[in-house]
């Protein structure tokens, strides 16, 4: 049991906020009830929201997003530059080289990517060449669309499946062709 200092009233000890110190290796339970500290906060905002202070960080949250998008173009280059480290252990320079390289198109089907990032966008922006790697090494290979890509991914790599699909592509194409001759 603990007696709050705001209320005065006797409560048990989980009604109290417990903090933690880390670098102190220690931890604290509040002088105020969980109760008290939500009333306290709820006053303190009221209190504040209409005076200029409040004010001022509402105008400058709002001019800081209506900017040039500086900010969000960083973030989006800096999100991306970590997911690819992340992933791949290339950066985000590391990458525009390899597609520079291939000429912006895909390694094997030589063709651009068209898969859109978000079809309901309204901006309707072409996602980048997805980076191929090896899976057992993970080392980058070359970029990939993102149906090759995925091609490569369902036959889990494997040569034997790959050369097996393309002899029944082929021995169903030479089928086709032939009921067209007789028919």
């Amino acid at each position: 049991m603990k007696t709050c200092l705001k209320c005065n009233i006797e409560k048990a000890i989980d009604n109290f906020r417990l903090r933690h110190f880390p670098e102190r290796g220690k931890s604290y339970r509040n002088n105020t009830c969980k109760a008290c500290e939500i009333k306290y906060n709820l006053e303190r905002y009221h209190r504040i929201k209409h005076t200029d202070l409040y004010k001022g960080m509402r105008e400058r949250r709002k001019i800081a997003t209506q900017k040039s998008g500086y900010h969000k173009k960083r973030y989006k280059v800096w999100g991306r530059n970590y997911q690819l480290q992340k992933k791949f252990g290339i950066t985000e320079i590391e990458y525009r080289r390899i597609e520079k390289g291939q000429g912006g198109v895909c390694a094997i089907c030589g063709c651009e990517e068209t898969k859109l990032v978000n079809c309901a966008a309204k901006t309707r922006k072409v996602k980048p060449l997805s980076v191929d790697h090896n899976h057992e090494t993970g080392q980058v290979r070359e970029l990939l669309c993102d149906n090759c890509n995925n091609g490569i991914a369902r036959f889990r790599e494997n040569i034997e499946y790959m050369a097996n699909a393309i002899s029944y592509i082929e021995k169903h194409k030479k089928e086709s062709s032939k009921t067209k001759d007789v028919g």
